[in-house]
């Protein structure tokens, strides 16, 4: 059993954020700030992918139509609070950052051109492996140093809760529309790969920017933390992905929210409102969205 999902218009004011805003995790900041800036270049291609899947789903899904609709509000204000950090991140590592970007909207212009169903599968893959980074983030929060009050981790905690909190849109919508078990299996691996692939290389080099003129010591401390990050991270979640994603007959909704996941999005409500239900799909109105159509 699921919350309902909740449009909350969150804004976040990132004045005066440093990029390298994590001191208690220098390492798990880096590794964030690499994949924030490809999260302004996957929404719109969910989005888009899912204004394509309503159309195509029978009449009598007006519950899931209606899920879809807030999926995309939320993906839409994830879009618009990390491409504003993301100015943040870009001013201070320019030359990858910028490199990346025009890379993934090459990449992502051809995942589109691969048809729907890859698009959907694509979508529902990351939506699979979201909710894992949930419950790994909340777990993690004051190690991380997500617990901090910082714009940067609020964002993080904010947006991996609502990850969570519609974690099975995507999911029933490719079961009603292709229902294909090892198209579906095919999606998270692909998914997973292509967002590791891009965000661990871009880590790798905003950390040894940040590191110029370190000390020896103190640079192999910090490799040495992040490997044991990656490394918890990825023996969370494999399990995980092996033991239940990869069942035929898994269903997100069997993942039970984190507490803490909750009561931030509870808060958020207070502190930030509910916009009206939308009527129609949000599109992030950016370059990025455009090159996606």
């Amino acid at each position: 059993m699921t919350s309902p999902l909740v449009a909350r218009p969150v804004t976040l004011d990132f004045t005066g954020v440093r990029a390298d805003w994590n001191d208690v995790h220098p390492e798990f900041g880096h590794l964030t700030n690499a994949m924030s800036t490809m999260l302004p270049h996957i929404e719109p291609f969910f989005i888009k992918s899912m204004r394509a899947a309503k159309k195509l789903l029978p009449p009598g899904e007006s519950d899931l139509k209606r899920d879809i609709d807030l999926f995309n509000f939320q993906e839409g204000r994830h879009h618009s609070n990390h491409s504003r950090f993301n100015e943040v991140i870009r001013a201070a590592y320019p030359e990858p950052v910028t490199e990346g970007e025009a890379r993934l909207k090459r990449d992502y212009r051809k995942l589109w051109a691969r048809g729907h169903r890859f698009a959907c599968a694509y979508t529902e893959g990351f939506e699979t492996v979201a909710p894992l980074l949930c419950d790994y983030f909340f777990a993690g929060a004051h190690r991380f140093g997500l617990d901090t009050g910082e714009p940067a981790a609020y964002l993080w905690l904010w947006h991996v809760a609502e990850e969570h909190e519609h974690r099975t849109v995507a999911n029933y919508v490719f079961a009603e529309l292709y229902g294909d078990y090892l198209y579906r299996v095919y999606g998270i691996l692909y998914a997973t790969w292509h967002v590791f692939s891009y965000s661990l290389p871009l880590a790798a080099r905003i950390r040894r920017i940040s590191q110029r003129g370190m000390p020896l010591g103190a640079r192999l401390r910090s490799r040495i933390r992040y490997a044991a990050l990656l490394t918890s991270m990825f023996t969370t979640f494999l399990p995980h992905l092996v033991t239940r994603a990869f069942r035929p007959g898994y269903d997100p909704a069997d993942l039970p929210q984190p507490p803490a996941a909750k009561l931030l999005l509870e808060e958020a409500v207070a502190r930030f409102g509910v916009a009206p239900a939308p009527s129609r799909p949000v599109s992030p109105s950016t370059t990025t969205d455009r090159d996606a159509r």
